[in-house]
């Protein structure tokens, strides 16, 4: 009967480690995926930006040729 028992509960530790590993792997993932999606939207604010200042810096090259045409 003890024995029983003991198979009992070492199969139910067994179940738990198990799941606890899974988890754990899962949660490797998840922040893996994270991390990339983090990634990502860095990478993508850096080209909007990067876009940005080309829009800026033409603007002011254009504004700057307009008023040298309006004071000739």
């Amino acid at each position: 009967m003890f024995l029983e028992e003991e198979k009992q509960l070492l199969k139910m530790l067994t179940v738990e480690v198990v799941n606890l590993i899974e988890r754990k792997q899962l949660n490797s993932a998840r922040e893996s995926d994270e991390l990339e999606c983090d990634q990502f939207y860095i990478q993508k604010h850096d080209l909007v930006f990067k876009k940005y200042e080309e829009c800026v810096t033409t603007y002011r090259f254009i504004k700057d040729k307009v008023y040298q045409k309006l004071l000739v």
